[in-house]
Parts: C-alpha cells; structure tokens; sequence
C-alpha cells in the first residue's frame, strides 16, 4: 500500500474510533449498533491495497452501512459476492460481521447472507459506464463514509438510517460526520462532490460546496431507490458533464500499462457474463462460488450436487437413485497485456449415475452397446472440460480471444443447460438437448474471435463426433467441424445469440450423416427471476429438418423459497424415441417444481426440491407409451456454493 493508502486506512480507524467513543454516550435502548470500520479494518485494508485513489478523486458520500454490505466486508457499498466476483477480494463468509449479527440476520432471513447490497448494482453499473473498469474507477472515485456505524431495531432487526428520528437525536451526530468528510477531504483534495440521497445532500453538502464549491457537487438520488440501469447512466452522464469521468472505449484503448491494470484489476466483472465455453449469459447474473488466489493468480471453484429420486411412470418409465454433479476450477492471471484462463471440470456422472443414464421420458440422444439411448439421459463424460483461453484488447474497445484444449465446448447454441441460472434448480435434462446445446463438451476444440463491450463473433473449429458409452475416457477424432456465432448484451439484464454448426459424422450409430444446426436464444436475468426462450433446428443430411423450442425460468421468490419450470416442443424421428414409425413425430413436455433453501454449512447451500413433468405425444406414439401424456416425478437434494 502506498503513503496516500495509508493515511486513508489510518483515517478510517481513526473515524471509526471517535463513532465508538460518541457511542458511550448516547442513549440507543432499542437499537443494536455495530461499527464495521473498526472490526472489518483489516477488509478495507485489502480493498485499499489493490485500490488505493489518486490524489483529486471524485468523493461519493453515503448514508450509512447496510446488514448485507459494508457491515460484512468493511468495504461501502459492497456485498461478499461483489467483493469476489467485481473486486476479486477473497473474503471470509460471512465477512468479518459480528457472531451476534450474523445470528439475528440468519433468524430473521434465514438465512446471513439474506440478500447482496442492493446499491451495489447501480454503483458499479456507472463506475464501468464512466470509467471502463474497476480498476481506474476507484483511482478516480473515493467512498466517503462519513457514518460508520451499522443501526438496526434491536425489535424486528430492521434498518435505520441517519434520517431516522432516533438517530437524529442523538448529540454530535451531524458534527461527527462533518469532521469526517473534512479530514479526508484534507488528505485527497477532491476535484468534486457527489451526494447520493436526500439526506446526505442535506447534511453534508453544504459542507461539500464549502470544499469544493457549488458547482462541483453533484445531488442524486440513492441508487436503493431507483432503477440501477437508468440510474448509473444517468450519473455516468453527471460525471461525464463535469469533465470528470473518461469513455470506455478511451480507458480500453490507452497506455499498454493501462490495458495491462485493467486486466488486472477487472477480468474478474467479466466473471458473472462469463458462463460455459465462450458463451455469455446476462451481467447481473449472480455467480457463486469459491474464491481465493495464490499471487497473481486469482482462484475460483464452482460446482453443483443433486441427490435425486427419479421415477418415471408407464411401460416406458423407470425408477433410480441417482447423483447428478460437475465441479470446476478456474484459475486466471495477466499476461503480456491480456489475460489467461485455465479451466477444468469434472463429474462422477459415470458412476453416480451409470452408464444407461436416468430415466426420463421422451428424451433422446447418443447410445450405449450398440443401441440409441431413449427415455433416458446420458450421463457426462467425466472429463467435461480442459481448456485454456486468453483475451487481449486491440484498438478502439476490441478485444480478440482464443479458447480451446482437448476437451471444451464450441461456439454453438446457447449457454449449456447445466450452467444456465434458469436451469439452476432443475436436476432434469431439456427434452431439446440434442437440438440446441449438445455440443458443449467436444473432445478438441479451437474457438477464436473478437468482441467489443457488448458483442461477440466468434467461430470454432471441434470435434463434433458425439462421446461414445465409456464416460471415463478421452473420445479424440478428427476435428472436421465448425461453428459461428454472435452474441449480444445490449444491457446487463439481458444476453442474445444466435449460431450455426456443421457436425461431420456425429452420431456413432450412423457415422455417415452429417448435420447442420441452427439455433437462437434470449435469456435474461432480473430481481432474482433467470428466463431463457431457445430454439434449435437440426437439419440432417439424410433426412428432414427438426425443430425444438424451450422457455424455462427459475424464480427465487425469497431468500428461502425457489420455484422453476419449463415448457418445451420438439419434432423427434421414429429413430430418435426407437419406435418402428420413422417419421416425426412431435412431442412437448411441461414440467415444473419447488426447491427450498434450508440453509448453508461452511459456505454450501442445502436444498430440499421436488420436480414433476407432464408430456404429450402424438396419437401415434400412444402403443409405446400407454398413454398420450406420459408423467414422472423426481425429489432431489442439492447442494451448491452459497451466494
């Protein structure tokens, strides 16, 4: 940490030791209080070593702390999973917060975590759109907090905030955090002001005109209380007004040391867009996981585990105790002016589910002894992904990349079914698997392409020949097949794409057919609700074009309460279901169900769900099925990291 760092951290105590003395003198009956920048110091420490400001920053003046951010991380404005994910600070779960305070929010939500810092979506919304990353953001942008301290009904454990009566009664309030701002103010000399919230605008921007003057204070609204989207463009706009913040597309294309500190500081934003192989899911999606680093490395681990009980009915159907499971390890790093990822994932599959797969009615796809695989899912190869990639920028807000290994997955279809956030608590396959993202763990694979901040063209050249029934192995053939696809984020709700594939010889049983597939997606991710709508077209070489369409959602309702669901259609041959008809046929599915939370053990989350489907077929089909709407049920235990 550098001087300037320093006499910041020694600041930061020392305004946090005078709140502790004032507090020995008022009367809180009825309000528990808690003072991060005492207990979390050693939190804010690490954030300051890696983002320490400049001198002249723009100063951002808050409220006070929240039960989920700062009075966890030590860090305004900051949850644990931003800390991970954004900043790449490798926190303790639950952050240095207090036992007694981490017992109530676990009483009265659920649960500690009970939800991320709500002003943290809109912060750092506009700290990208004014700075281009993190990194020179936080040289160019101080949080003061000129209020410490943590206020909670000791009654219902509710939040209170300086503009609360209680508090404004309490003697030397306004003066305590007037005497803050100035002795930081004195240490970094800021160009300007901005104060978020009418209650900040009124007690301390007088003070702050006083600083700075008028003209260089900026009143906006909390981010808590807007729209993050239209509230971060409108402050980035603010920034912009007053000659204070730079383009993105400036920041990207500077200095090869600067590009060298941006990936440094923010290849870790890229994490929540980044989802299977290449391909891009919505911004805000949350991404969980475990989070370390090992010098300039930056670590992550991530997984998933469904203990489930499956039983599809009629004389197609079956019944199965089985695990379903994937676990990867992510490590990335800079190098020469980019940066490097290495990737590995892993499943028992094999094993926990066997070599037949679970039932599942009306599925399809690859084979086992010599037979198609009907009525059941295949389990994953063992080996799911081994890949490196590494992504450089080029001028004017391009970035070039390449991604590939022996085992990987293709720029084709959407995100894979099993990294999808609206997939996250179903532990059944899509029925359209094999028409919109099979192709996701290819045994050789090239992808290179080029993107800017919110597109992406890229294309593949793999291995399209599917995996044969030994799981354990490595299933090398020729790469003979390619992909294209475009991707698209045109905000951080929402990521599109659109793809097309050539697939030389990729069903074993017929190696003589080749097949085109076509498909496009939309997902989208919002106040907790992960929606995707995907079709896919296979058009085969030797017979007719199949059409499929999926919509699934997974909605957390509250911090304990999940509910999903999916509808799906195809059009699947005679060959495909292994009746003696031909033909297509078209068959669909709804399926739906429930997962509690029941809490979370040293960082993994534990759930209780259960999952009902209902099919319907075509009349032609009845003789197979017994009847035309086939049904199955499946109850499940799942264990993930915690959020």
């Amino acid at each position: 940490m550098d001087a300037l760092g320093r006499k910041l951290l020694d600041a930061w105590k020392a305004n946090g030791r005078r709140w502790e003395d004032a507090l020995r003198e008022w009367d809180t009956e009825g309000i528990e209080v808690f003072n991060p920048a005492l207990y979390a110091a050693d939190l804010y420490e690490r954030f300051l070593e890696r983002y320490a400001p400049a001198r002249n920053p723009v100063f951002t003046l808050g409220l006070n702390p929240g039960p989920y951010g700062m009075a966890q991380t030590g860090i305004p404005f900051t949850d644990c999973r931003t800390a991970a994910a954004i900043l790449e600070i490798d926190l303790p779960l639950p952050g240095r917060a207090p036992a007694e305070l981490v017992k109530r929010l676990r009483r009265e939500n659920g649960s500690w975590r009970g939800t991320y810092e709500r002003s943290s979506l809109g912060i750092y919304r506009a700290l990208k759109l004014a700075w281009g990353d993190v990194g020179r953001a936080y040289r160019n942008w101080y949080v003061v907090n000129a209020c410490p301290l943590l206020f909670l009904k000791a009654s219902d454990y509710k939040n209170m905030t300086p503009a609360d009566g209680p508090l404004k009664k309490l003697a030397g309030f306004q003066e305590l955090r007037v005497a803050a701002l100035k002795a930081v103010a004195e240490i970094l000399e800021p160009r300007a002001v901005v104060c978020l919230g009418k209650d900040v605008s009124g007690a301390l921007g007088p003070d702050s005109e006083a600083i700075v003057g008028k003209e260089r204070v900026i009143h906006y609204p909390h981010p808590a209380r807007a729209v993050p989207d239209a509230w971060a463009a409108g402050l980035a706009k603010e920034l912009k007004r007053l000659g204070l913040a730079a383009i993105a597309a400036i920041a990207l294309s500077s200095s090869a040391s600067a590009q060298h500190e941006h990936h440094r500081m923010n290849h870790g934003a890229a994490h929540a867009r980044e989802a299977s192989g290449t391909s891009w899911q919505p911004d805000d999606t949350p991404m969980a996981g475990w989070h370390g680093s090992a010098g300039d490395w930056s670590l992550m681990g991530h997984g998933v585990f469904f203990g489930v009980y499956d039983h599809q009915g009629g004389p197609r159907g079956a019944s199965l105790w089985h695990g379903i499971d994937w676990g990867m390890l992510m490590a990335s790093r800079p190098l020469a002016g980019g940066t490097l990822k290495l990737r590995a994932m892993a499943t028992l599959e094999p094993w926990s589910v066997g070599r037949e797969g679970y039932p599942l009615l009306l599925q399809s796809g690859e084979a086992v002894d010599g037979r198609p695989l009907h009525d059941r899912q295949h389990p994953h190869d063992a080996f799911m992904e081994l890949a490196a990639s590494y992504e450089r920028p080029l001028a004017s807000g391009l970035k070039w990349h390449v991604y590939g290994g022996p085992v990987g997955e293709p720029a084709l279809g959407p995100t894979a079914f099993p990294h999808r956030a609206s997939a996250a608590s179903d532990p059944a396959a899509p029925l359209g698997h094999h028409w919109q993202d099979s192709s996701h763990i290819a045994f050789g694979v090239v992808t290179a392409g080029l993107s800017d901040e919110n597109r992406r063209l890229e294309a593949s050249w793999f291995n399209g020949r599917e995996p044969d029934d030994n799981r354990a192995n490595f299933d090398f053939y020729r790469m003979d097949s390619f992909s294209v696809r475009a991707s698209m984020n045109p905000d951080s709700a929402s990521s599109y794409q659109v793809s097309y594939g050539h697939m030389e010889s990729p069903e074993i049983l017929d190696p003589h057919e080749s097949l085109h597939r076509l498909t496009a997606s939309a997902s989208r991710w919002s106040s907790g609700l992960a929606t995707t709508f995907a079709i896919g077209w296979n058009l085969h070489s030797h017979g007719p074009a199949s059409p499929s369409a999926l919509v699934e959602a997974d909605w957390s309702v509250d911090r304990a309460n999940v509910l999903f669901g999916r509808v799906e259609a195809i059009a699947k041959g005679g060959h495909d279901l292994d009746v003696s008809d031909p033909r297509p046929f078209a068959v669909g599915s709804l399926s739906g169900g429930y997962r509690r939370v029941l809490g979370d053990f040293k960082g993994v989350e534990f759930s209780l769900g259960g999952r009902g489907s209902l099919g319907w077929i075509e009349n032609g089909l009845r003789a197979d099925y017994g009847t035309r709407a086939p049904w199955g049920v499946m109850a499940f235990i799942r264990l993930a990291p915690a959020p």
